[in-house]
């Protein structure tokens, strides 16, 4: 009579050793990234093992492969209309996407964005047409974009026409080979702030501007242009702008495409210079004949330890810089360009 409890015991704990077992040899589901597009014409991005969760939902979507454009996104043949509103859902934050090639590209009804900040950009590459098309986009925040390791912006924000304010001022750059139609057809920003823009190793800035119609003035006095082969219509149709700042070394390479680069910039104005239509290629980019002004620093001196220079390189910012910076730096009251 006494052993029943000593059986059963033994049995329920046979049971429970195998139920571990078969428990604890079942696949843990694997995270993967995708997105979900809904009957509210919302996508939402996430990360997690819960994809198959899913319910009430129109499509969902794989993590397109680098230089492969998303299913979800339009084209200049077949605009996506469906889109109104993009989510980035917490979860998506421990992403790591390597390309954001076209992610929302000609969503032409696309109106806000929630979220971005958990679209972790550290390892993406290519920000190619990213927003190109997304006319109806009022609001854009990409302050907190990790740019580092970006080598492509062509037409990132193209067509951005109802955005009264973008925040690139943070943006690295100085991987960055391709900045051309950047911003053309940014017609509602009235400033845009490029001041920091490290363009050492930029080829082609064509188009980058152009049609920015509401643009006063430009702070390009950080700009190396060096190694820049195409300027074509770089400005162009600018209508409003009426001052280009520029540093005291503005050069570029021979043979550069600058066709129109001042085309239609009526307003525009240099140190000495009035806009002339018969006159808007690259000969006009300069400070002393052309359309562009010379920016006082302030800084032609610098001085710690009551000495005349401590032999220490600055940017015209009087920001130390070290050996790796180029561009023009001030060292010892002079300023050098800094190859």
């Amino acid at each position: 009579i006494h052993l029943k409890p000593i059986i059963m015991r033994n049995y329920l704990l046979s049971l429970l050793v195998a139920l571990l077992a078969v428990t604890g040899s079942l696949p843990v589901p694997a995270q993967e990234a995708y997105a979900v597009l809904t009957s509210d014409s919302t996508l939402t991005f996430y990360y997690n093992s819960e994809r198959t969760t899913h319910q009430n939902y129109e499509r969902i979507y794989d993590m397109p492969k680098p230089g492969v454009l998303p299913a979800w996104a339009g084209n200049y043949n077949e605009l996506q209309k469906k889109i109104k509103h993009v989510v980035f859902d917490a979860s998506f934050s421990r992403y790591r996407p390597t390309s954001t090639l076209s992610w929302f590209r000609c969503c032409i009804n696309l109106q806000d964005i929630e979220g971005i900040r958990n679209l972790n950009t550290e390892k993406v590459t290519d920000m190619r047409t990213m927003f190109d098309g997304c006319n109806a986009l009022t609001a854009l925040d990409v302050s907190k974009f990790n740019t580092e390791n970006v080598t492509k912006m062509y037409r990132m924000f193209n067509g951005c026409q109802a955005l009264t304010a973008l925040d690139v001022s943070k943006f690295n750059t100085e991987n960055v080979t391709d900045m051309s139609v950047m911003f053309r057809g940014c017609s509602a920003l009235i400033s845009l702030d490029v001041s920091n823009f490290n363009t050492q190793n930029v080829t082609n800035m064509g188009l980058m501007f152009q049609d920015c119609s509401a643009l006063t003035s430009l702070d390009l006095s950080n700009f190396n242009t060096q190694n820049v082969t195409d300027m074509g219509s770089m400005f162009s149709y600018c209508r409003s702008l009426t001052t280009i700042f520029c540093n005291s070394n503005w050069e570029v390479g021979q043979n550069v495409i600058n066709e129109k680069m001042f085309h239609y910039c009526r307003q525009l104005k240099g140190t000495n210079t009035s806009f002339d239509a018969n006159k808007t290629g690259i000969e006009m980019a300069n400070p002393t004949t052309g359309y562009f002004t010379s920016k006082t620093t302030g800084i032609d001196h610098v001085k710690t330890d009551d000495r005349a220079g401590d032999g220490k390189a600055y940017d015209l910012s009087g920001r130390r810089v070290n050996e790796s910076y180029k561009g023009i730096v001030i060292k010892n009251g002079k300023k050098y360009i800094q190859k």
